[in-house]
């Protein structure tokens, strides 16, 4: 008989009884058997780590072990019976086991990182248990928990001057900032970044400072400040690449495509996104190659490759899920069905948000809870919820404005007056779209921009202001081109033919429809290409001219009313 056969237990109460008959010291020893056993089958002891440092000058060697790292670290902690002389022993290698399976959980995105590296802090000492506490609070921080996260850097920031060389305290002090960037509260992340790079620039290394350079260039991001953001990056990028720190050179890289994608220049943002996503793969970041894949994904959508999207948003969110990593499974869950928005599955695409609603709100992340609220009042008014659409975009709105999220206000007002538009509400879309091209301009969305410019198009073309129309048309088709926003394009060229129409000129009026039913036919749009062919016949009608007849799904259906504006 093998003996795993005859050892094999029918219950789990069973092999614990089984396990409580022996006594405390010959469970000890069996232990300590179990630890070398597994130790000789594992490639034998794995080498001491280095002492816990922000800023290693190399990852951990990896070693056969790392796998059940955390099996031996506790066979360490039962074969120390108190009795017995070698329990120093057996408490030097669980520690140095704890740190190598904290190493590796974090390498591998593992949900048990946190846990682990609060069991190292509890058995080092000075320097090197400050550091442990530093790095449970990013893991904590990583995967959505944001107050515990903020508990853990609260103390030990007190005693931030004597956690060792000025990296130590660099390296504390820009986890918080980029914790406090993530929760929402800029003018702290802004304070203590400040005195994060104060201490990087006294430091030997000038990783440090490149790595507080990115937080403070996210900083500037999100508070619209372009110019200053860039630079921020591109000295973050130099001097990694300087330092040869490839991981941190395709997280700055990343974060630039971020910059750039929002600012309109979606080709640069594709090249650094792969980029980067070439670098986690060769140092095998698994979470930053989960996030950058929804990032490039999204770049893949706003120009129209839907199907190329469709699939990398899945690739990104199957890697969040493996890895147990649920604020960025938020983040492609929404972004997913933003897709599923474009592609007309409503219901898929509610679904997706509600999960998203749901983790934003447990893991405390406020911000984030106003975009997708954002969303799901886009969501609302592609389903005639127009009542609800609208109390969701007030809502969402308030959080912008309190988080001081310029960005998405100005999307969340074009969904506003998109709403106030539907419902016949023309002054108040008008007005809202106004405050919204303003904040567009501010933060240079050119995109959002482009959407308010070509929805005021067809406000004013329904309003008998046919003149203003046509240059908010030209102007915003101007814009999705530059963004290759082919949705947009294709929605306001047919927007501009019915302005054409009422300016009789009907040869670039039946250009500009037969050019955007194309781009809407080429997306797979079908309700979409449907309502605009009703909206062309009655435009023809009003201008006295035969209707161009094309062939439609005879299962597409119009949806919103017939003049919708194009959503955010």
């Amino acid at each position: 008989m093998h003996a795993e056969k005859a050892y094999l237990f029918r219950h789990a109460v069973l092999r614990d009884a089984a396990y409580q008959l022996q006594l405390p010291g010959e469970r000890a020893k069996l232990h300590a058997l179990a630890f070398e056993i597994i130790e000789q089958l594992h490639g034998g002891p794995a080498p001491k780590p280095p002492p816990l440092r922000p800023l290693e000058t190399a990852p951990l060697a990896a070693h056969p072990s790392d796998p059940v790292a955390e099996e031996l670290a506790e066979h360490a902690l039962q074969a120390a019976y108190p009795q017995r002389d070698e329990t120093p022993k057996w408490t030097d290698a669980r520690l140095r086991y704890l740190k190598r399976a904290a190493a590796h959980a974090d390498k591998q995105a593992r949900p048990g990182a946190p846990q682990l590296w609060k069991e190292v802090s509890k058995l080092a000492s000075g320097a090197e248990r400050t550091e442990a506490l530093r790095r449970l609070a990013v893991a904590l921080q990583q995967r959505g928990q944001l107050q515990e996260a903020e508990r853990v850097y609260k103390e030990i920031t007190p005693n931030v001057e004597d956690a060792g060389p000025p990296d130590h305290a660099a390296a504390i002090l820009n986890g918080l900032a980029s914790l406090y960037l993530e929760m929402g509260r800029p003018e702290l992340c802004e304070s203590v970044s400040k005195q994060a790079l104060n201490f990087a620039k006294q430091s030997e290394s000038r990783r440090i400072e490149a790595l507080v350079l990115v937080t403070m260039a996210n900083h500037y991001t999100e508070q619209s400040q372009v110019a200053l953001a860039e630079a921020a990056y591109q000295r973050a990028i130099a001097i990694h690449r300087e330092s040869q720190d490839r991981n941190n050179e395709g997280i700055a890289l990343g974060n630039l495509a971020n910059l750039l994608k929002k600012t309109g220049r979606t080709e640069e943002a594709e090249t650094h996104y792969q980029a980067a996503l070439a670098l986690f793969r060769e140092t095998g970041d698994r979470r930053s190659e989960g996030n950058t894949l929804t990032n490039l994904a999204t770049v893949y959508r706003q120009s129209g490759q839907h199907a190329r999207a469709l699939g990398t948003f899945q690739l990104a969110l199957t890697i969040q899920r493996e890895i147990g990593n649920p604020r960025f499974e938020a983040v492609a869950s929404e972004n997913l069905a933003n897709l599923y928005m474009d592609m007309g599955e409503l219901a898929a695409a509610e679904s997706l948000i509600e999960r998203a609603i749901a983790i934003y709100r447990e893991i405390h992340s406020r911000r984030n809870e106003g975009n997708v609220l954002t969303n799901l009042g886009a969501l609302y008014r592609r389903m005639g919820r127009l009542d609800l659409s609208e109390t969701m975009l007030l809502r969402a709105r308030e959080i912008h404005r309190e988080t001081r999220n310029r960005r998405f206000e100005g999307t969340t007002l074009n969904n506003l007056a998109g709403v106030y538009t539907d419902l016949g509400r023309f002054q108040e879309a008008e007005a809202t779209y106004a405050e919204a091209l303003l904040i567009h301009k501010e933060v240079q969305n050119h995109r959002g921009e482009a959407i308010a410019l070509g929805n005021l198009g067809i406000i004013y073309t329904d309003t008998g202001r046919p003149q203003l129309a046509d240059e908010a048309f030209r102007n915003a088709l101007v814009l999705h081109r530059k963004v290759r926003n082919r949705q947009g394009e294709g929605f306001h060229l047919c927007g501009h033919a019915r302005c054409l129409l009422a300016l009789q000129n009907t040869d670039d009026a039946m250009r500009a429809w037969r050019e955007g039913l194309e781009i809407i036919r080429s997306l797979g749009d079908m309700q979409e290409l449907a309502r605009q062919v009703l909206a062309m016949q009655a435009a023809c009608a009003d201008a006295r001219v035969p209707p161009l007849e094309i062939q439609v799904d005879s299962k597409a259906s119009p949806r919103a009313s017939e003049n919708s504006a194009l959503p955010a």
